[in-house]
């Protein structure tokens, strides 16, 4: 994950899915402003709902 900077804010080593989601729940209360997330075809699928759903960001595939 990089922000609009490009700085790295946290590092996950795993799958996509698991990254994402795991990414959200621990980055939740820290990016208030945070409203969307754009990503590739790898994070499609149930891990994105659970992102929209829980954390309230909109997931963009691009």
């Amino acid at each position: 994950m990089v922000d609009v900077l490009g700085l790295v804010p946290k590092v996950f080593n795993s799958s996509d899915h698991e990254g994402l989601q795991a990414l959200a729940m621990s980055m939740k209360g820290r990016l208030v402003r945070l409203k969307k997330i754009i990503a590739n075809q790898g994070y499609t699928g149930s891990c994105t709902e659970a992102v929209e759903r829980v954390c309230g960001w909109k997931v963009d595939i691009v």
